[in-house]
């Protein structure tokens, strides 16, 4: 410490004048008695008189991004402890103990404090307020520096159709004429005409029932991204009726949730069902309970639900749920896309159909089903208590056959069941019956093949090619009046 000028005495000790911050020892030294002294330290630091926050956090949104900011004290210098520092977000519209954002403190350098914003839950109004407080300054106020904004909703769409469902607040199709080439709801549609532009009877697109849009597949950014006008996130949710068959059915949620938390079974009568774009399915048996490949609901996705009697469901508030987490999965990494050797595009159609199947095979864990329409690839399915449950993308009039993989062999097997497209074929009490080409054989080397017997050649993923490069094949071949499938290696 710099001392500035002699010490003065006052009425109750000395007081010492210091230029600068550090740490010094003063020594009192008795005048009658210069044998008698006492010695102090004290530590001078220089007090944080001022901070500020920097950081683009008025609007955040339930795509699963993290926001970042900066909260900067003032002298830079200054003595800053951490300890003293108290962080509080507020949100009047959440239920009790959600939070509406999360605020993760990460590196301090000259007196800079490196902020992560992670926005937690949707509200219209929510604020941040940061408070410090030196613990030695009784009867001073502390410094309070306060943020505030909004964490609102926002659907990305990708090219193609998807089944899109709003939580908030609805969009008008207006908004994303230059990229919509059709909009439906159960009732109504819109269809933007080269020419003439939109012309149907759907503009509003609200949160009370699921929508199917076809976005145009040449976009600059390759996906279109909509913001629901404000709207109040914690609005009660209101009850859903549901009228015999299908019900186009949106999902007011800002987090996944397990089919049974939101839509329970025993809600439902036997073999109603609800149906994903390609999530897979659920349809209750008669135990009352959901079956089927559907694992969770997704926000702003919508569903088709089937049920085979009318009622009124009263729908779980946010309050009697659990706060999740904002979640941001490419579609590629998403649970419905993990897909082992089906390549497939269901976003090329509006419609999806749901088959229950039952195969005669021995371990069906082993095993999965690929839907195709001629040599396309529409769907894929998997196996669930011994019976198969499949989606398939397609259009009234398709056909629709199914081959079977095993995971481990590697081998794929003609089903010689087919069927045509509609809403849905077979069911858990009554699921269709697959039977299988014969003749599927192990691998085989293609030189022991004669090729003038070669009906038609597949790749590992069922495409079907015109030549054999390096590698491993399924071909169809003529034996006597039979087709028997085979697995080559060339």
């Amino acid at each position: 410490v710099e001392f500035a000028g002699e010490a003065e005495e006052v009425e109750d000790g000395y007081r010492f004048s210091v230029v600068g911050k550090g740490t010094a020892t003063i020594t009192f030294t008795s005048v009658d008695n210069p044998s008698v002294s006492a010695t102090c330290t004290v530590t001078v630091k220089k007090r944080v008189t001022r901070m500020s926050f920097d950081g683009d956090v008025y609007d955040m949104y339930n795509d699963g991004e993290v926001n970042h900011g900066t909260l900067t004290f003032y002298p830079t210098d200054a003595d800053f402890d951490i300890d003293n520092l108290t962080i509080n977000v507020n949100a009047d519209d959440l239920p009790e103990n959600w939070v509406a954002a999360e605020v993760n403190q990460l590196d301090m350098a000259d007196g800079i404090l490196q902020l992560e914003i992670v926005p937690r839950a949707l509200c219209q109004y929510y604020s941040i307020e940061f408070i410090y407080a030196e613990p030695t300054d009784e009867g001073t106020d502390p410094l309070v520096q306060s943020v505030e904004g909004s964490i609102r909703e926002k659907v990305t769409l990708g090219s193609g159709w998807s089944w899109v469902s709003f939580i908030s607040a609805g969009v008008s199709v207006y908004e994303i004429e230059n990229a919509l080439v059709e909009a439906r709801s159960r009732e109504q549609l819109v269809f933007n005409d080269a020419e003439w532009g939109l012309f149907g009877d759907l503009s509003w697109m609200d949160q009370s029932q699921a929508y199917k849009l076809n976005i145009k597949d040449q976009l600059e950014t390759g996906e279109v991204v909509l913001y629901p006008m404000e709207g109040d996130g914690a609005t009660e949710i209101a009850p859903k009726s549901f009228d015999k068959g299908w019900n186009w059915v949106s999902y007011p949620y800002e987090f996944r949730y397990a089919v049974e938390d939101i839509f329970a079974a025993a809600n439902f009568s036997e073999n109603d069902m609800i149906l994903s774009k390609d999530g897979g399915f659920m349809q209750r048996n008669a135990a009352g309970e959901w079956e089927g490949s559907l694992t969770e609901l997704v926000p702003n996705q919508g569903y088709m639900i089937y049920c085979n009697a009318a009622f009124e469901l009263e729908m779980r508030q946010r309050t009697e749920l659990e706060q999740g987490y904002f979640r941001n999965i490419a579609p590629e990494e998403a649970p419905s896309r993990m897909r082992s050797v089906w390549n497939y595009d269901a976003s090329k159609f509006a419609n999806t159909m749901a088959v229950v199947a039952k195969v005669d095979i021995e371990n069906t864990d082993d095993y999965t089903i690929g839907a195709f329409v001629g040599e396309e690839c529409r769907g894929e399915g998997k196996f669930i208590n011994g019976k198969a449950f499949i989606s398939v993308a397609g259009k009234n009039g398709d056909v629709v056959t199914f081959r079977l993989y095993n995971k481990w062999t590697e081998e794929f097997t003609d089903i010689t069941t087919e069927v045509m497209f509609t809403d849905m074929a077979g069911s858990i009490k009554a699921p269709l019956s697959f039977g299988l080409l014969e003749g599927t054989t192990g691998i085989v080397d293609i030189n022991t093949i004669d090729n003038n017997n070669v009906e038609a050649i597949y790749d590992i993923t069922g495409r079907k090619v015109e030549q054999m490069t390096e590698g491993i094949y399924v071909i169809k071949v003529r034996e006597g009046d039979k087709i028997v499938t085979k697995k080559v290696r060339k």
